[in-house]
């Protein structure tokens, strides 16, 4: 058998012989153990966790996004500072960011209007942050109290126009004077 051919079959044994994983790398969720090839985990030691990138034991960061203070790095996961979330649960901590914004892998305040309470019930498209209404379109009402944020009910409202009548309750039909309207308010 010539050298080559000797060469041949020591490279091919080291290629076929290194199919085990590296013993001292980790995997601490079911997804860094399929990137390592390995079904069971392997966890880092206390204080420490498993890096995604590299799959190396380091010391840990954080228990929650609250912990982390880099806006580069501001979410935490698996103990460790990144800059993108992936779920709701990586936000946990950050009171006024509770949620994970997939498309930016942000955590933001909200993701729509539903995820806003009721004294702030819009969501900025913008900024991902819940606030009251800035105009009088937002409001099924028509009408939008911008110094409050708040959109007026139809039983806040009294409509005055100058085809309107002084009679009624001025909600149904408008009323032709701001006096009369007034009087309504007050009772007198």
């Amino acid at each position: 058998m010539g050298q080559v051919a000797v060469v041949s079959l020591v490279l091919a044994t080291i290629a076929v012989g290194c199919t085990k994983p590296n013993p001292e790398a980790c995997c601490e969720t079911d997804a860094q153990c399929a990137m390592l090839g390995v079904t069971a985990h392997r966890p880092c030691v206390a204080g420490q966790a498993c890096a995604s990138t590299t799959l190396t034991c380091m010391a840990a960061e954080c228990e929650t996004s609250a912990d982390c203070t880099s806006p580069d790095a501001a979410v935490c996961i698996n103990r460790l500072c990144v800059g993108a979330c992936q779920s709701n649960a990586d936000c946990a901590g950050l009171t006024d960011k509770p949620l994970c914004l997939a498309a930016t892998g942000q955590c933001v305040g909200c993701l729509d209007a539903t995820t806003c309470p009721s004294d702030q019930a819009f969501c900025d498209a913008d900024t991902h942050a819940c606030r009251g209404c800035q105009r009088d379109d937002e409001c099924a009402s028509g009408v939008c109290v911008e110094a409050d944020g708040v959109c007026a009910t139809s039983d806040q409202l009294l409509f005055v126009s100058s085809v309107g009548a002084d009679t009624g309750d001025c909600v149904a039909a408008p009323c032709a004077s701001v006096g009369y309207a007034l009087q309504k308010v007050t009772g007198q």
